[in-house]
């Protein structure tokens, strides 16, 4: 069945670009570091290079099943319960996804901005907004997101730029100093947050109107590499102002805009860059709400998906609450179990989309 919602190829796209740039642009520069130290950005052109993987992957199974979710789609290919055993462990992937984004924006706020409010403030703000946003349906999404990407592109285009009297390229030497190892790590921990998380979207593709003038798979692909171009400049220019000490910085983004001085003109700028995490986790809590949504009415066959909204935003206020004891247990879990499980799903993608491909093939050579 069609939703009755559409939106653009090209809406589409910028929802993808917003999304993975998303709270992983503030969060992920310093564990990568830390990992790979100077070689981060080659980790980064490898997890970027199997990302594409993956979106070629989904792309593939909406080609074969335009106006179907993973749900639906999972149940062909695999076959009815192996699909809704599958498509079940994404769900509950995507509730542990929506809790991690919010418990990282309370950390984030009761770390740095505002220590004195207690978290829920924020884990349940952000949640309420983002439920709201989401029954709003997908084109009021397509039209919101796309003016705050703006926003949050030349946000940090400006923190870079204010920031160019602190580079020291000579911080990014030396190059493979400790071998492969670190540049793997680190391409592991990139891949799996953010570049495996493509597999939201294959909730969400079914919302797109196919038009002849967009086409979506150049647009997807042209987003994906717009986000890894700025995962680059971002871990570069980090880098060349921290050194081997941005690693040990937990928010690259922010912890840039702190340093930026120019007397009499800017200074304390550091509210920006927590404005753009504010508005990247909403975004992201947002889409990954709407594919929960989707994905859940589909396994359960509701007519309406907004009917479940509510219910999982209240199972998420109090997952985000009860999930972690303490900041370093949630950081443990974001760096090594996010990326474990997120891999895992896309990994079913790309099976999928392979086990389709063969049963296709299959089928038209049996046709012939």
């Amino acid at each position: 069945m069609r939703p009755k919602e559409r939106i653009s190829p090209s809406q589409m796209a910028l929802m993808l670009c917003a999304f993975m740039l998303g709270s992983s642009i503030v969060f992920i520069p310093s564990p990568a570091i830390a990992a790979a130290g100077n070689d981060t950005w080659l980790s980064l052109l490898l997890s970027g290079a199997l990302g594409m993987l993956g979106l070629a992957s989904v792309l593939y199974l909406h080609r074969l099943f335009p106006d179907m979710s993973f749900i639906q789609y999972f149940n062909i290919v695999f076959g009815r319960w192996v699909g809704t055993v599958l498509g079940a462990f994404i769900l509950l992937v995507l509730v542990v996804m929506i809790a991690n984004i919010t418990v990282g924006v309370g950390a984030f706020f009761t770390s740095t901005m505002m220590v004195d409010t207690p978290i829920y403030v924020f884990n349940t703000l952000i949640l309420i907004v983002s439920a709201l946003t989401a029954r709003a349906g997908v084109e009021v999404m397509a039209r919101m997101f796309s003016f705050f990407l703006i926003v949050m592109l030349a946000t940090i285009v400006i923190i870079l730029i204010c920031n160019m009297t602190n580079y020291h390229a000579g911080d990014l030497l030396p190059q493979f100093a400790k071998g492969v190892k670190p540049i793997i790590h680190g391409m592991i921990i990139m891949y799996g947050f953010p570049y495996s998380e493509l597999f939201v979207f294959a909730a969400l593709l079914g919302f797109v109107r196919p038009l002849k003038s967009e086409p979506l798979g150049k647009l997807m692909y042209t987003a994906y590499l717009v986000n890894v171009a700025t995962f680059l400049a971002v871990i570069l220019c980090s880098i060349m102002v921290f050194g081997l000490g941005a690693g040990e910085r937990k928010f690259s983004l922010y912890e840039l805009a702190r340093v930026i001085e120019l007397p009499g003109f800017i200074e304390r700028v550091e509210a920006v860059a927590g404005i753009t995490l504010i508005t990247g986790s909403y975004i992201k809590s947002t889409i990954a709400l709407l594919a929960l949504s989707t994905g859940l009415s589909h396994l359960l066959n509701l007519k309406d998906p907004r009917a479940v909204i509510y219910p999982l935003t209240l199972l998420m206020i109090f997952l985000s609450l009860t999930m972690f004891s303490t900041e370093m247990e949630a950081q443990t879990f974001w760096t090594l179990g996010v990326s474990s499980i997120n891999i895992y799903s896309i990994f079913f993608l790309i099976f999928g989309a392979l086990l389709a491909f063969v049963r296709f093939r299959k089928r038209a050579a049996d046709g012939n």
